[in-house]
Order: C-alpha cells, then sequence, then structure tokens
C-alpha cells in the first residue's frame, strides 16, 4: 500500500546561513514520500536562490508578511495530507517523520503530534533564553516539532496572521479549547538553534501577543460556558 505523502513547509526570512541545513535534514528522512516546501517571505538575501539549487524544492516567494502569513501560503500549496513545519534555523533528524506518522497511525483520534527538542546555542546565550544549555531535551512545541492531520487546519484554522510573536502558541490554544487530540513523542527529534536572531528575543512583542492569547482563550470559554 502506498504511504501519505507529507508536506514540509519551510518559511525563511534572510536565513541563508542556515537554511541548507534546515532543508537537507528534511530530504534525509528516513520516510517517503516528502515533498518540501520552502516559503520565501520577501527575503533580500539569497535564501530563495539557495532553495532552488536543491532538486525537488518547491519555492513559494511573497511579500514579507510575518511567518504566520508564510505558513498559510505553505499550507495552501501542499498536496500532501500530513503536513509538518521547519523553521528555517532548526533540524529535523532523521526519523522524525516516519516516528511521528507512526505515531498518528497508532493514535486515530489524534490531530497532530509533537515531539522533543534539544537546543543548539550558537555563541553566548541570549539574555531571554531560559532553557538547559547542556543539550537536556525538553518537550517541543514550537511547529518545527510538528506533525499535523491536514483536516486539523479546517477544526482549529490557519496561524492567525494578527500574531507577528507566537501564531504557533495561539494555534495550540485554540487546538486546546477545542479539545483537538494529540500525541507527544519521548523520542527527541528536532535541534532547536538559539541566536541573536530568534524572535523570542523581541520581549516587548513577545509579551503583547501572549496576552492576547490568553484574553482570547479566556473569551472563547466564556462563550462556551454561556
Amino acid at each position: 500500500m502506498d504511504k501519505a505523502l507529507v508536506s514540509v513547509i519551510i518559511p525563511v526570512f534572510n536565513g541563508v546561513n542556515y537554511l541548507g541545513e534546515a532543508i537537507e535534514s528534511v530530504l534525509a528522512q528516513t520516510y517517503a514520500p516528502i515533498e518540501v516546501l520552502v516559503v520565501d517571505d520577501g527575503s533580500t538575501d539569497e535564501s530563495a536562490e539557495l532553495a532552488r539549487s536543491f532538486g525537488g524544492v518547491r519555492v513559494i516567494q511573497k511579500a514579507n508578511g510575518g511567518v504566520a502569513s508564510a505558513r498559510n501560503a505553505g499550507i495552501a500549496e501542499a498536496r500532501g495530507d500530513f503536513l509538518a513545519f521547519l523553521d528555517h534555523d532548526d533540524v529535523h533528524y532523521p526519523t522524525k517523520t516516519e516516528l511521528q506518522m507512526h505515531a498518528l497511525h497508532a493514535h486515530p483520534e489524534a490531530m497532530f503530534v509533537l515531539c522533543h527538542k534539544r537546543y543548539v546555542l550558537v555563541g553566548e546565550p541570549p539574555s531571554w533564553f531560559r532553557g538547559p544549555r547542556d543539550g537536556t531535551p525538553v518537550q517541543g512545541f514550537v511547529p518545527s516539532c510538528w506533525l499535523v492531520r491536514r483536516e486539523a487546519f479546517s477544526t482549529v484554522g490557519l496561524f492567525d496572521e494578527r500574531y507577528s510573536h507566537g501564531p504557533d502558541y495561539d494555534w495550540l490554544a485554540r487546538a486546546k479549547d477545542l479539545s483537538v487530540s494529540h500525541v507527544m513523542l519521548p523520542e527527541t527529534l528536532v535541534d532547536y538553534r538559539v541566536h541573536g536572531s530568534n524572535d523570542s528575543g523581541n520581549a516587548t512583542a513577545v509579551t503583547r501577543d501572549m496576552m492576547r492569547l490568553l484574553r482570547e482563550s479566556l473569551q472563547r470559554r466564556k462563550g462556551e460556558s454561556g
């Protein structure tokens, strides 16, 4: 029996320094078939040209609109019934897709599956970083750790493009409020690179978006309770 196609969406904005390693990690997956979509969100560097240098990689170029917009553009173009995401500065371990697909088949009630991640520090840790510095794995909730059934986006909706920071946490909050089931794998399958350019470094924007997320989640719960 033919296996289901998995679409891996890589949003990138001026990520030429790390993008090649991210793409290579997807092409090295033990699972097949996989399609790779790189969504260039208005980069001014050579990110799109680098992506095109890899055979079989589809490149979508768009005006800069933020990571939520880029992921949504990838979802719209993806052909697979299962969707994975990889930030341009992160890396998937070779067995990530295979193990996560096994988990979804074993848990048909689950709409998405997560995994553990390992922080990889580039230089001195930024002031905002609070994670382990010795490579100790932690549960991964960032999109690089996700594998999602396409129908989950029909239930939960797409990424909210109002969020410049944290649209992934907003999506997870909406999924939780809708009682959407998921699985967390114990395996560490993602390297999450930490450097001075991570979006998490904008403390004011992160705090603003997290407060909005919490307010809207509370409003949804109040609405459900009448």
